[in-house]
Parts: C-alpha cells; structure tokens; sequence
C-alpha cells in the first residue's frame, strides 16, 4: 500500500518555501505516495502546482483539522514545525509513523536573548528539514528550491497569444537579467509578435535580441508624469497586445498594461500594482533574479522554464580595440579581457573605491 504523508509547516511564508525539496525527496523514494501539506490559511498557495504535493490542506482550526487528519488514512507524519500544537496533532492522529525535525529552540532562544552562540544555530533551516527525513531512511537527492516548484494549478497549455508585450523599465541590471525571460518567451510563442517596453537608456539591450521585434521606450525623465504615463498607455493600447509580461513590480507598470485594455496581464503577487494583474505568480527571493523572472512563463505555460544565461550579442569593436591596445602597451599575446562593472543607480550598490 503506498504511502499516504501528512506534512505539517504551520509558520510563515520564508519556512514554508524552504520545505519545497522535502516534497521531491520523498516522491522519489516513494513514487506512488501521496503526499498533503497541512499549512495556515493565508499560505495556502504558496506551494500551489508543487509536482510532488497532491493536496494542500488549511489549518481551520485544531479541532476541525485534527477530525480531517484522522479521518484522512494517512500512515506516515512528518512535523516540520515542532510545536506543541503540531506536535499535539501528532499525537493525537493515530499515524503510527511520526518524524519531526529538531528546531534546536533553546539554542535559538539563548542567542536571542544572551546573544549566546552554539554550532547548532550554523545549520540551514532547509538542512534541519531534510534531516528529518533520515528517520525514514529517505535519501537526500534534492536539497534546494527549484523553479517548478511553484507552478500554478490550471496554467493554460501554450495558447499562443499574437502579440506580447513585456514591460520592463527598470534599470540596467533587471533589463539584463529580463532577456532569459524574452528568450523563454520566444521559444514558447513562437507564433507572436514581441514588444518590449524599457528606459531609453537600456533600450539598446533588447534592440539587439533577434527575438524581439519591437522596443517602445518609456521617457519618463523631464517629463510630467500624466503626459508619459498617458503616451505610453496610448502606445500600447493602439499595439493590440493580448498577453502583458511585467517582471517590473511597479504600480505604474501594472496599471498602465490595465489602462492600454491589455486582456492578460501576469506579474509577481509582490507587485504594488497586483490588483490590476489577472495572474500573478508568487515572488521568491530564494531564486535568482533570471530563474524568478522565468517563473512568470510557468503561469501561461504547462512547458516548466529553464534558466539560461542572459547572453547579450554587444558590439564586440570596444573589447577588440582594448585588446589591441593591451597588446601594444604590455606585449601580451592574446589577453582575456574581463569586464567588471561596479557602479549602479543606487548608491547602496556601488563598490567603494
């Protein structure tokens, strides 16, 4: 008889992400279990379309939910909270196979208090997790969040939209890091139009990129901001775009795909403007910034999307006449010439001299 794992996290938002390979671990010993995670209401979603959980089940209270789990023939428990009221729930079950992973509290407390240290305290929450499982002689394979972890149920099976428009006006290193996403989005619709929307300043980033077809640049310097947000608004309502992609977590952003009459418009459930969103895809910051913005196609696509490197074809004329120079100046032969950028917008990311 497989299986049948109730997993208890009943905490926040950050733990709960961090429980994602546990889930992979255990389908992987047991392919046919069947595994339900108990979680509070409000974090219901938050592991929503995991390809390892089958059910999600809300905490609705300890009595209510104790009737449900008793009633739910589950043989194995595994508490990754351990707290008296998980760890009550255990108990009070009837599963006869119970593993709760060590949350070392005193020693938590003790630093917070006394600011007393322990080498306790030097093991990731994630570690304490697939520690746990040892006690069922499950195998760690998987030991980190991965990008098809937070797939949302229902995601639409590449219906591909004519024309997409991608909205990203933040600075240089969010439009670098946007091009995997333009890349993956190309490769999934291969039938539409790509539009991206940017700064003046980064718009030759994306001129550049075979895959895209247009750049609209948003001039927001100078000018009052009814008068670009109107213009641009005007711009993309007349493009006829059916499906908005908004790595930018911007109100402006949001609204402004709204304003155009831009029917589907996906973006992060972080984004100040996410009620103007029609699909909003959890944000985490356990990902790279490249592998989150790919997370947005997991909503519109069954085709999970797989991080690349964000490969920028620049003019190669600058590096060559560097390296020329170098040549001539120091009598190296063929140097590596490696670019290193250390300034930035924000001054809290700028290398000190």
């Amino acid at each position: 008889m497989p299986p049948k794992i109730l997993v208890a996290r009943l905490s926040s938002l950050g733990d709960l992400i961090l429980t994602a390979p546990v889930y992979r671990n255990l389908k992987a010993h047991w392919p046919d279990a069947r595994i339900t995670l108990l979680v509070k209401p409000q974090y219901a979603r938050a592991l929503e379309g995991h390809p390892a959980i089958d059910e999600i089940m809300p905490f609705e209270g300890f009595f209510a939910t104790l009737a449900r789990v008793r009633a739910g023939g589950f043989t194995h428990y595994l508490d990754l909270h351990s707290i008296p009221r998980t760890a009550a729930l255990g108990a009070l079950s009837g599963i006869k196979n119970r593993v709760h992973y060590k949350k070392d509290s005193l020693s938590r407390q003790l630093f917070v208090r006394f600011r007393i240290t322990s080498p306790a305290l030097e093991r990731h929450t994630l570690n304490r997790y697939l520690d746990a499982l040892k006690q069922w002689n499950v195998p760690t394979v998987f030991d980190a969040p991965e990008l098809s972890d937070r797939r949302p149920h229902g995601a639409n099976s590449q219906e591909c939209p004519d024309k997409i428009c991608i909205i990203q006006t933040a600075f240089l290193g969010d439009a670098v890091l946007t091009v995997p996403l333009i890349k993956q989005a190309a490769a999934l619709f291969p039938g539409a139009k790509l539009t991206v929307v940017s700064r003046p300043e980064t718009a030759d980033i994306f001129r550049q990129l075979p895959e895209v077809a247009e750049v609209i640049e948003d001039n927001k310097k100078g000018v009052p901001f009814y008068k670009s947000f109107s213009a641009l608004a005007s711009r993309l309502r007349e493009g006829g775009y059916r499906l908005a992609i908004i790595p930018h977590r911007s109100f402006r952003s949001a609204f402004c795909a709204w304003l155009a009459g831009i029917p589907e418009r996906l973006g992060f459930d972080s984004s100040a403007g996410k009620i103007f969103l029609t699909k909003k895809v959890p944000f985490s910051w356990l990902l790279h910034d490249a592998e989150r913005n790919l997370s947005l196609l997991n909503a519109v696509s069954k085709t999970c999307a797989e991080p690349a490197a964000p490969a920028i074809n620049a003019d190669a004329t600058l590096a060559n006449e560097m390296i020329a120079r170098l040549e001539a100046e120091t009598g190296w032969q063929n140097p590596s010439l490696i670019g290193v950028h250390p300034g930035s917008v924000w001054f809290t990311k700028r290398w000190f001299p």
